[in-house]
């Protein structure tokens, strides 16, 4: 509740506007996707929209609430006319799409109260049941804070010490009260003129009464001797019968044959539970079991006892395991060290304060690792030195040489042939890649190698490239160059042989590189070993003190002086053999605990199995075996003797079932008058049962019509005149005088008619209350003669309570809002209840009975005071926190928990807030609560309607056009009979609405496509079935209609069920209309398009291929044609297009005679369906 902006019982001059709306159109919503029929120029007071469950009641009443406050319209499409004073608004709301307009201009309407309360405006009856508005009622106490006004109070309640004197007024209306009922009583008097009028007309009238009753008793006559005739036929045709039938059924043959079968069945049975009840005492003979000695519990005890018996056999075999361990490590621990050593001595040796020892081991290791690896790197390397070849020339002599070949080669050469082949170039550029390769492991020498040889191969290229070249003189120079070095020559001054020649010095060049590499390396390890002596002397060291420390250990072995590790070895054997000798001692001693509680719990199972009459067992495996044993004899005995207690009762009931079939066997031959073997007669007579029962049941029915008409015919007050008469009087004779008599009472109805309108003025005079309204007036105002007696007298006393108040303490202001709602509450009430506020820790609402003078809680009252008490709670509420503009209020069916008067109550105060210039709508499934409001509004100049719901349409009735006072409700309807006219033609006589078979659901067609049979539709309609949907509810219900039975209900079904095929058929390739709540729905389309493509869609008239196709031709600029295929893959997933080939009227016919061939329908009444629906 927004408390700065609308307070409750804010009093405001400011005058509010009326919020009337003038017409609603409602195009779509949740359940109505094809909408609802507009409702155009509704009343400014009163509206009632009426109608059956899921006729939009609540759609329509949701539309109006979303029209006033746009909450939630995402799936709403709907136009609303408003009118507040002289301006006329048009809103218009599509699927969260809003436009609003005043006179024309896009406006907004502003002054309404806020959004959070308009749930207040709904006045429904299941929230008044189940709520409370406690709500409103803490506010209400919230703002009373600060006492009440006693000043105000004593104003309002004209509390004076004076004495006002009004006498002489009073007596004077008292007069003119009495002067009026005189007036009133000589009017009543003038009223037995207009009777004497009716004598002679109700003389004519018993003439006409008493030709009309020799009418009645003649036709009685006529009836009653044909009764009499046909009865007197009926009973001559059933004594021609044998009297044997009247004792059959026709079924005894049938019912002798089962009860024999019965009779066998039984034996049968109790044969198979004797002997089961002998197998089953001869099993209890075999068992050894002492079944008094031994129960379920004694099972559990010993069950338990050998769990643990179990569990400490697992024990000792474990602990045999760990002693057997414990000893292994104690041996292991010697022979570690010598087997010859004795152990005892080492149980006083003290092993603390030893972990420098690990210390040292760990130093010695290091340094002997160390040292073993340097000494083992440089054998290694002085015998790869010793393997190297013997290289002639240095590294600077190999350099020369390669450099002087290299020159060579780049000088250009003449060939005798075109140039050098491509697989010597190739060769050339692999050396190249190669030498790469191994730059990465020689450093320059394999960088230089690549860079001659990629030289190499361009020289060669580049000689070949130009075979004509001279060649060069300066070739002989390189020669002497390479010569000068001392190496060997190429075998020839080719370039193929200058090449290998060149492979051959790169290699000896490498072999001189890694010489010197592995020199170097040999230098460095014997550096480092030199070094390393200090630290094995330091070691040393350390070693001869732990030798010191530990020297009086018995038995210590001889260490090497280079065995560092076998000092701190003994160590921990030692320590291991003394930890192994502690835990052996304390296994052993839980092993003989362990063993002697085994024995002490065997003795006690034993003891167990003695009393059971077993055997005693020995050790684990055999008492789990007899307690197995013991358990499945004691089973064993539950179960045989179960069987032998069920068998037996099998037995009993089967004795008991055998003499009953044998009673009935005999009792049905006592009945015939047979014996067991005369069933040849019993054939006989069962031939004959059939027509016997045909003709009693004549004779029955003839009987029972004779004698109703007898009697009838004797309690007419002419029977015993007209006795004799009719003992001798024919049938034709009495249709005579029926005749007679009819024609004489013709006029009966016309003087009736005209006595009717006589009495009907008589009464309407009689019906006016001007004299009890006189006596009543008068008996009021003696009543204020007296009251102004007790007035004065309460303003006195209440002048002097509220001065005394004053002075003592002040009490809480209500606001406006409660006292609003007390007021209405108790108008509603017709004074019963008073509304009071309990206000300790659960604010709540509370009414005061001002009969029993107690209040009570909403928990405490009846469903229909409690709506009653809220309804006014909820209405003073709007009243008081609109400031600006009355809006609509919606009520829903409050009328349903209130008796006559509190219902009159509730009307007439919704119609003074009407009054007061609020329009109301009210909403309604009972035919009852519209009479009830169409009562009341006749007598009010009030403009009203009723708007009238259903699935075809809404009908909107003026309420002028109700003047009768509600008289009940019915549960037919009435429709027009077919009276001789065709199917067509009564099809425009009770206006039967279209059917589109594309986009409508088969259970909204109308009956009329599917029934034929006009007598059937009629009584159909009658019953307010007017779909199919209707009927197949209705008839699954196990509802019955006049000539509907299954046969025919069947065949509708049938005929459906081709409809259904024709409709799959039809809609395959065909598309379903959108608009564009389900372009929204898809997430296809953009809040920034969703405008410009839903105004294409309207210009497609909803065809979605064809909005698809508008858009990939690029008819909405700069739409994504990923949001295209989206928005397709939507429409059609969710079956609103359909890619197949739409299949042509004769494709059609033929898949439907193909289902037509399985049913029993003819083609002809099928192609009469169809085309009433289609066409």
């Amino acid at each position: 509740m927004q408390q700065n902006t609308h307070r409750i019982n804010r009093t405001t001059k400011m005058k509010k506007s009326p919020y009337t709306i003038h017409s609603l159109s409602i195009r779509k919503a949740p359940g109505f996707i094809h909408g609802l029929q507009n409702i155009d120029e509704l009343a400014p007071n009163v509206n009632i929209i009426a109608g059956p469950n899921a006729s939009g009641k609540s759609t329509t009443a949701r539309a109006i609430q979303e029209l006033i406050w746009k909450n939630e319209i995402e799936n709403l499409s709907l136009h609303g006319t408003v009118k507040i004073d002289a301006s006329q608004w048009e809103v218009d709301i599509d699927a969260g799409h809003i436009r609003s307009e005043r006179n024309g201009i896009n406006e907004e309407i502003t002054g309404l109260p806020p959004k959070e309360g308009h749930q207040k405006y709904l006045l429904a009856l299941h929230n008044f049941v189940e709520g409370n508005e406690n709500d409103l009622a803490k506010e209400i106490v919230k703002q009373s804070i600060g006492g009440y006004d006693l000043e105000a109070a004593k104003n309002k309640l004209e509390y004076s010490g004076s004495i006002n004197k009004r006498k002489s007024k009073e007596f004077k209306n008292l007069s003119e009260i009495e002067n009026k009922f005189r007036e009133v009583r000589n009017q009543h008097k003038a009223l037995k003129s207009e009777e004497e009028k009716l004598a002679q007309l109700n003389k004519d009238k018993d003439k006409a009464i008493e030709a009309d009753k020799l009418s009645q008793f003649y036709l009685k006559v006529k009836t009653y001797l044909t009764a009499k005739s046909e009865y007197t036929q009926l009973t001559r045709e059933l004594n021609s019968f044998p009297k044997e039938l009247e004792k059959i059924n026709g079924d005894e043959p049938e019912q002798i044959q089962n009860l024999k079968t019965d009779v066998n069945a039984c034996q049968a049975k109790i044969n198979t539970a004797q002997k089961q009840i002998k197998a089953s005492e001869n099993q209890l003979k075999s068992l050894k079991l002492n079944p008094e000695e031994i129960d379920q519990s004694k099972i559990q005890e010993l069950e338990e006892r050998i769990k643990v018996l179990a569990e400490n056999h697992r024990e000792v075999n474990q602990l045999k395991v760990e002693i057997e361990k414990a000893k292994t490590v104690e041996k292991n621990s010697i022979s570690a060290i010598d087997e010859n050593i004795n152990p005892d001595d080492w149980q006083g040796v003290n092993l603390e304060n030893v972990k420098g020892l690990d210390t040292l081991y760990r130093e010695a290791q290091q340094v002997l690792g160390e040292k073993y690896w340097l000494e083992a790197e440089i054998i290694d390397l002085e015998q790869e030195l010793n393997q190297q070849k013997d290289l002639s020339h240095d590294e600077n002599t190999y350099n020369l040489g390669i450099n002087a070949l290299s020159a060579w080669l780049k000088e250009p050469v003449q060939f005798e042939q075109a140039g050098i082949s491509l697989s010597k170039v190739m060769l050339i550029a692999s050396f190249a890649v190669l030498t790469s390769i191994l730059g990465f492991f020689l450093g320059w020498i394999g960088i230089a190698a690549s860079v001659i040889f990629v030289g190499i191969a361009y020289f060669m290229a580049k000689n070949t490239s130009s075979n004509s070249a001279p060649q060069s003189s300066t070739l002989k120079i390189r020669r002497e160059d390479f010569l000068k070095t001392g190496l060997t020559p190429p075998e020839s001054w080719e370039t193929d042989k200058i090449i290998e020649r060149l492979e051959e010095l790169f290699v000896a060049l490498s072999k001189s590189k890694e010489n010197e590499e592995l020199e170097r390396r040999l230098n460095t390890c014997k550096t480092k070993l030199d070094k390393l002596e200090d630290k094995i002397n330091s070691v040393n060291t350390e070693r001869e003190k732990w030798l010191t420390k530990l020297q009086s250990v018995p038995s210590f072995p001889t260490i090497d002086q280079t065995d560092f590790s076998s000092l701190y070895f003994y160590l921990v054997q030692v320590q291991k053999w003394q930890e192994a000798n502690v835990n052996r001692k304390s296994l052993e001693s839980a092993f003989e605990i362990a063993n002697k509680n085994i024995q002490e719990i065997l003795d006690i199972i034993n003891t167990i199995f003695v009393k059971a009459n077993f055997e005693k067992a020995s050790d684990l495996i055999s008492a789990e075996s007899l307690a197995r044993e013991l358990k499945e004899e004691s089973q064993i005995f539950k179960n045989e003797n179960d069987e032998i207690d069920r068998n037996r009762s099998i037995e009993e009931e089967q004795q008991k079932a055998l003499d009953t079939y044998n009673q009935r066997l005999q009792t049905i031959y006592d009945k015939i008058g047979i014996q067991e073997h005369q069933q040849n007669e019993l054939e006989e007579l069962i031939q004959q049962k059939g027509n016997y029962n045909a003709t009693k049941d004549k004779h029955f029915a003839a009987k029972q019509n004779f004698n109703k008409l007898d009697h009838a015919l004797q309690e007419h007050s002419l029977f015993n005149e007209y006795k004799n008469e009719i003992s001798t009087l024919a049938i034709d004779e009495a249709a005579e005088k029926q005749q007679f008599f009819t024609e004489a009472a013709k006029e009966l109805d016309e003087i009736k008619e005209e006595i009717t309108q006589i009495k009907t003025r008589i009464e309407e005079k009689k019906k006016g209350h001007e004299l009890e309204d006189v006596l009543i007036q008068k008996d009021e105002a003696l009543e204020v003669l007296y009251q102004d007696y007790e007035n004065h007298l309460t303003s006195v006393t209440g002048s002097l309570i509220i001065e005394a108040l004053k002075e003592e303490t002040q009490h809480k202001n209500r606001p406006e809002v409660f006292n609003k709602a007390n007021k209405l509450f108790n108008q509603i009430t017709l004074g019963r209840y008073e509304l009071i506020l309990n206000e300790g820790n659960d604010v709540q609402f509370q009414a005061f009975d001002t009969n029993l003078k107690r209040s009570f809680r909403l928990t405490e009252l009846s469903t229909g005071t409690r709506v009653q008490l809220l309804l006014a709670v909820r209405l003073a509420y709007i009243e008081t926190v609109e400031s600006v503009v009355r809006l609509p209020i919606l009520a829903d069916e409050l009328l349903a928990n209130s008796d006559d008067e509190r219902a009159q109550a509730i009307i007439e105060a919704l119609i003074e807030i009407s009054r007061k210039g609020r329009q109301v709508f009210y909403f309604t499934a009972q035919e009852d609560e519209v009479k009830k409001w169409q009562t009341y509004l006749s007598k009010t100049n009030l403009e009203s309607k009723v708007i009238r719901l259903n699935s075809e349409g809404n009908e909107v009735i003026s309420s002028d056009q109700f003047k009768t006072e509600f008289s009940g409700f019915q549960l037919t309807h009435k429709i027009p009979s077919p009276s001789g006219k065709t199917h067509q033609e009564y099809k425009d006589f009770i206006a039967v609405p279209s059917f589109n078979v594309l986009t409508q659901n088969l259970g909204k067609m109308s009956l009329w496509y599917l029934v034929e049979d006009l007598d059937l539709l009629h009584s159909a309609l009658e019953k307010g079935i007017k779909t199919w949907g209707q009927l197949e509810s209705y008839h699954k219900n196990k509802g019955k209609i006049e000539n509907l039975d299954e046969a025919t209900f069947t065949q509708l079904s049938n005929q459906i069920n081709v409809l259904k095929r024709f409709q799959e058929l039809y809609k395959t390739g065909r598309s379903l209309p959108i608009d564009r709540s389900i372009l929204q729905n898809s997430d296809a389309v953009s809040s920034s398009f969703i405008d410009k493509v839903s105004e294409k869609l309207n210009d497609l008239n909803g065809d979605p291929k064809a909005l698809l196709q508008a858009l990939n031709n690029g008819d909405v600029s700069r739409f994504r044609t990923d949001n295209i295929e989206e928005l397709e893959n939507y429409l059609l997933t969710h079956q609103y297009i359909d890619n197949n080939e739409v299949l042509d009227n004769e494709e059609i016919m033929i898949r439907l005679q193909a289902v037509i061939s399985n049913s029993n329908l003819s083609v002809e009444d099928i192609e009469r369906f169809l085309e009433r629906v289609v066409s």
